[in-house]
């Protein structure tokens, strides 16, 4: 087993950033000048990134509001629902999934620099887990949880390969849910099966290596369980 340390999004905005964002919300600029100060301090991010000689480069991720927005944005099926805390910081979170859902086309590549991001295997991505998705989400249509959570990991896994063609070398799958059941004391067998079910799915990528990154909890109990899962890498939240 190796261990290593590594940076994960999404990165803080600048109080510049902040500044333009505010004024285009106010109709005292334009929506243009926003972009190109994201893809200025984005350049920046990525280049400070590489001169750390990290292992992993990510977009800073300044054109995403919360995590599952590119679905909600993107995606038939998935529609914006109602606005709730993400584990009580200041993030918040929101998504509605009526399935089956049938992706054709990548969801994600409009939110991110691709252009701007290394070509040699360092570039990672950060998407949703099957189960956190499935969990923090109001989902309709399917019969079973094992059905739902089956649709979403195989449209994930499209997705990452869907990005790993246009450069990306790793792929992180946020999967906080899990470890704040666990937390909580709220985590049951059918939880860890559900997870397990859809990381069979989208834990291993073609081309790329894979990471299922574990936040806002105790993981230390789950250790056992997560690192028999089909990935190349189990991320714990270090704070």
């Amino acid at each position: 087993m190796e261990f290593g340390a590594y940076l994960t999004g999404a990165f803080g905005q600048s109080r510049d950033l902040y500044k333009v964002r505010n004024e285009a919300k106010r109709d005292r600029d334009s929506q243009e000048v926003v972009e190109r100060k994201i893809a200025e301090e984005t350049r920046k991010i990525i280049n400070l990134q590489q001169e750390a000689d990290l292992d992993f480069i990510i977009d800073p991720m300044f054109k995403f509001f919360y995590l599952s927005q590119p679905l909600v944005e993107q995606v038939g099926g998935v529609k914006e629902d109602r606005q709730e805390n993400w584990y009580n910081n200041n993030v918040f979170y929101r998504c509605e999934i009526h399935g089956p859902i049938d992706v054709q086309n990548s969801f994600t590549e409009k939110y991110l620099y691709l252009d701007e991001l290394p070509q040699n295997g360092t570039a990672m991505a950060i998407l949703p887990s099957p189960y956190t998705l499935l969990t923090r989400s109001i989902v309709t249509g399917y019969s079973t949880l094992e059905e739902a959570i089956t649709n979403l990991a195989e449209v994930l896994q499209a997705e990452a390969q869907q990005l790993v063609s246009k450069g990306i070398g790793r792929i992180q799958y946020d999967e906080p849910e899990v470890v704040v059941r666990q937390s909580l004391g709220s985590l049951r067998e059918e939880d860890l099966k559900l997870l397990q079910r859809g990381i069979e799915i989208c834990g291993k990528i073609d081309g790329a290596t894979t990471s299922l990154h574990t936040y806002f909890g105790d993981a230390g109990p789950l250790i056992p369980f997560l690192k028999n899962l089909p990935v190349d890498c189990i991320g714990i939240d270090g704070t």
